[in-house]
This record gives structure tokens, C-alpha cells and sequence, in this order.
């Protein structure tokens, strides 16, 4: 992790979780993900179109610093929701 700073700082609060723990986690997320649908669907929304990154596109050699900062990404993952990028000119 020797030069990974952002990584190794979100790897330091990882840890095992029991069985209990990661059913209650998976089940709130279930929940999570169900109360958004319901929102997403009584705003009429039916596609987003939105930026990666908070930032401008960054070298491939800063990808693994850079590459955690999927601020806007991370709730797509969380939801199960599809996604994707395009690279825009």
C-alpha cells in the first residue's frame, strides 16, 4: 500500500463482520434501495445523466489515489442501480 495513501486510509476501517452484522447491513440496504426506487419513480425520473468524478479527468498513473474518489458513483453500487460512463469532449 506503500504510496496508495487514499486507499490504504479507507482499508484501515475495514473489518470482519459476523453473520448477524452483514444480514442487518445487506437488509438496510435492501431498504435503502426500495424507499429510493419509490422516490425515483414518483419524481417521474427515468434516466440520469451526471458526472463520474467531482474533479477533471486525471492520469492513468494517479488512478489508484484518484480512483476512490467515486463520490458520485458509490450509490449506483449501493442500489444496484445500472450504470455507466462515456467519455465527453
Amino acid at each position: 500500500m506503500i504510496g496508495m495513501g487514499r486507499s490504504s486510509l479507507a482499508l484501515a476501517n475495514a473489518r470482519i463482520m459476523d453473520d448477524y452484522e452483514f444480514e442487518k447491513l445487506n437488509n438496510d440496504r435492501i431498504e435503502f434501495s426500495l424507499d429510493y426506487s419509490k422516490r425515483w419513480q414518483a419524481s417521474g425520473i427515468s434516466a440520469l445523466v451526471m458526472p463520474s468524478f467531482p474533479t477533471c479527468t486525471f492520469r492513468a498513473q494517479h488512478a489508484d489515489d484518484m480512483g476512490l474518489m467515486c463520490d458520485y458513483t458509490w450509490l449506483w453500487n449501493i442500489l444496484s442501480y445500472p450504470a455507466g460512463t462515456m467519455p465527453i469532449t
